[in-house]
C-alpha cells in the first residue's frame, strides 16, 4: 500500500510501486495455480471413474511455501486423490 508521508525520492516511489505490483501478482499467481490444480483434479477424477475406478477426493494440504522466480507463494492449497497411489499420480500426495 502506498504511503506518501513526507518527502520521497523517486527511487522510494518506484520501489514502493514495484512492491505493490509484485504483491498483487503473487496473489493472482497463487489463485491461478490453485484453480489449475482443481481443474486437473476434476479431470483425473472423471478419467478414473470412466475407467471404472472408485475415486475419493482426499481433501487438500497447504504447502507452507513455494519459491518462484517472482517471490514466495505462501499456503498454496494442493488437492489430493486417494487413488493417486494406484494409478501413478504419486505427485498429488505431498
Amino acid at each position: 500500500m502506498f504511503t506518501l508521508e513526507g518527502r520521497l525520492t523517486l527511487k522510494q516511489v518506484v520501489e514502493q510501486g514495484f512492491a505493490e505490483i509484485r504483491e498483487e501478482f503473487l496473489e493472482r499467481l497463487k489463485r491461478t495455480i490453485e484453480g489449475l490444480l482443481v481443474a486437473e483434479r476434476d479431470r483425473r477424477v472423471v478419467e478414473l471413474r470412466q475407467q471404472g475406478e472408485k475415486v475419493y477426493r482426499w481433501g487438500y494440504t497447504r504447502r507452507k511455501c513455494w519459491q518462484t522466480l517472482w517471490g514466495a507463494l505462501e499456503r498454496v492449497r494442493v488437492l489430493r486423490l486417494s487413488s493417486a497411489w494406484r494409478t501413478g499420480f504419486a505427485c498429488w500426495k505431498s
